[in-house]
């Protein structure tokens, strides 16, 4: 329902392009940023996302909620609070722990390291999930963790998705060389949707 996202360009060089199904459902993304190219597949209890030729990563679900993630790391599972909200994501080696407050992910901490995100009063309209473009900088692992083991590449799944707009995020417990502190603004049209976001240097127009 609203207006669907369909492309994202990055300081006026690179563009990331959305394609959908009739049931508003994405179905693939060509990530000009990453040079990347992503197909979906939707089933009952699992989406399909196929990256390139030879990757599949495979995200299954239950009552709308992705509870166990199959990626080239191997399997990861996701544990989720009363309220719906993700709390852990795990495998053999690994333990990410997540905090919600009013809907929003607000911390992503492992082994005392991690990214706390402050939100503004602006919901989060958008049909997309940002997540993959707020951390431009990858930082370390733990972001990585936060786009393939819990949120589905540009896909918003119940008790991932942030209801407001991320407006600050940081890292703590990392070296100084890897300490980032970065503002979010926006700018939007009249019916409250992004038309473009900067993090710090960097600018995003949204078509």
């Amino acid at each position: 329902v609203g207006k669907s996202v369909k492309s994202i360009t990055i300081n006026d060089r690179y563009v990331i392009s959305f394609e959908y199904n009739n049931q508003g459902q994405l179905t693939y993304v060509s990530d000009g940023y990453y040079g990347e190219d992503y197909t979906y597949q939707y089933y009952t209890d699992m989406i399909v996302v196929n990256l390139g030729d030879d990757l599949k990563l495979k995200y299954y679900l239950e009552d709308g909620k992705v509870v166990k993630t199959e990626t080239e790391d191997g399997l990861h599972f996701i544990d989720y609070d009363n309220n719906g909200y993700v709390t852990n994501v795990k495998n053999e080696y690994r333990n990410v722990a997540y905090t919600y407050s009013n809907g929003n992910m607000v911390k992503a901490e492992e082994d005392g390291c991690g990214v706390i995100a402050t939100y503004s009063d602006y919901s989060n309209k958008a049909n997309i999930c940002f997540n993959g473009v707020l951390s431009p900088d990858r930082i370390l692992d733990i972001n990585d963790d936060i786009d393939d083991m819990v949120f589905i590449p540009w896909v918003k799944t119940s008790g991932t998705s942030s209801k407001n707009l991320c407006v600050n995020y940081k890292t703590f417990g990392f070296d100084e060389d890897y300490t980032i502190d970065k503002d979010v603004s926006y700018v939007f049209d009249e019916d409250g949707y992004i038309t473009q976001m900067t993090i710090g240097k960097t600018d995003y127009k949204i078509v």
